[in-house]
């Protein structure tokens, strides 16, 4: 019998929360952005409003904008 081997842990993905909103203007927020610095919270509208400038600076972006409900 072999002994058993550990598996590596999953680290946990960044997630928006139901209740976290836009840091420009409290709608509910679908996307997390992150720079080195900190990071930032959108609604769809302020994020495709300054898209590019986000591309540019963020080191990571977390989309969660399939989730929007019309």
């Amino acid at each position: 019998m072999e002994p058993l081997t550990q598996t590596p842990t999953l680290e946990p993905t960044k997630a928006i929360a139901p209740q976290d909103r836009c840091d420009a203007c409290q709608a509910k927020a679908f996307y997390l952005v992150q720079f080195p610095y900190g990071d930032l919270l959108f609604c769809n509208h302020h994020f495709l409003k300054h898209e590019e400038a986000l591309l540019e600076k963020a080191t990571d972006i977390f989309d969660e904008s399939d989730f929007i409900v019309e």
